[in-house]
C-alpha cells in the first residue's frame, strides 16, 4: 500500500510539474511578443528620415533604449579625434551591435545617480568583463527615461568606452574627456566645456576637470598608456 501510494505520489507530481513548465515557457513566449511588438510600435513612430537598419542588435530589448541605439547609428557626420581620425555615431552603434553588448537600465543603482560600464582590472590590465558567461552590459541612468537626446548623448559616451580605442587599460582622464565630448554632440544641455582645455597637456586636463565639476576623475591616471608614450616620445624629440 506504501509503494503503491508512492508510486501514486511520483505520477501526480510527474503531471503536475509539466503544466507548470508549459506555462513558464508559454509566458517567456508571451513575454518576447509584447516586447516584440512595443519595440515594433516604438520604431514605427520614428521620424522617416531615421534609418532603422534591417540587423538590429540583440542586447536592446526595451524600445527606447533601442530608439536611442536607431538614432545613435543615424548621426553619420564625422567627428574628429585627437589623432586626425574620424568617428561616427554610426561606428559606436555598429560595435555595440557586432559585438552584442547589452544595454539596460541601471535599476539597481550600481552606478549611483549616472550611467557606467563595470571594468574588471588584474594589475594594469583591464577589461569590461567579469568573466562570467555572457557579456557584460552598459548600464543607463533610469533618470533620463523620457530624455531622448540625453539617453543618445549617454550611449554614446558608454559607448565609446566600450570600444577600448586604447586597448585594455585603466579609464583616464584623456579617455573621459573624449567620451564626453563625443556625448556633447547629441546633448546641446549636457553642460560639459571644452574651449580652450588641451587634452594633450595634463595641466588642462586637470583643469577641465576641475572646472566641469568632475570630481571623481581626478583619482584617474591622465592618459592611458599609448597615448602617455606618444607624450613621452614627442617631448623627446
Amino acid at each position: 500500500m506504501k509503494k503503491s501510494l508512492a508510486l501514486s505520489l511520483i505520477i501526480v507530481a510527474v503531471f503536475s510539474i509539466a503544466p507548470t513548465n508549459t506555462n513558464l515557457d508559454r509566458a517567456a513566449d508571451w513575454s518576447r511578443l509584447v516586447t516584440w511588438a512595443r519595440t515594433s510600435v516604438a520604431l514605427s513612430n520614428l521620424p522617416p528620415e531615421l534609418v532603422v537598419p534591417a540587423l538590429l542588435p540583440t542586447g536592446l530589448q526595451d524600445a527606447e533604449l533601442l530608439e536611442a541605439w536607431v538614432r545613435l547609428y543615424n548621426y553619420t557626420e564625422p567627428f574628429e579625434l585627437w589623432d586626425g581620425q574620424m568617428l561616427t555615431g554610426r561606428a559606436l552603434a555598429e560595435n555595440l551591435r557586432d559585438q552584442a553588448i547589452p544595454v539596460v537600465w541601471d535599476v539597481q543603482r550600481g552606478c549611483g545617480n549616472g550611467s557606467c560600464v563595470h571594468q574588471f582590472c588584474v594589475g594594469e590590465r583591464c577589461t569590461h568583463e567579469d568573466g562570467q558567461p555572457g557579456v557584460d552590459p552598459i548600464y543607463i541612468y533610469p533618470g533620463h527615461t523620457g530624455n531622448m537626446p540625453a539617453l543618445v548623448a549617454t550611449l554614446a559616451h558608454e559607448s565609446f568606452h566600450r570600444a577600448e580605442l586604447f586597448g585594455l587599460v585603466h579609464d583616464s582622464k584623456f579617455e573621459e574627456f573624449w567620451a564626453c565630448r563625443i556625448s556633447a554632440v547629441f546633448d546641446a544641455h549636457a553642460g560639459f566645456k571644452f574651449e580652450g582645455y588641451d587634452p594633450l597637456v595634463s595641466g588642462y586636463l586637470i583643469l577641465w576637470v576641475r572646472d566641469n565639476g568632475l570630481t571623481p576623475y581626478y583619482a584617474l591616471p591622465n592618459y592611458p598608456p599609448v597615448i602617455a608614450a606618444e607624450l613621452a616620445s614627442a617631448a623627446a624629440r
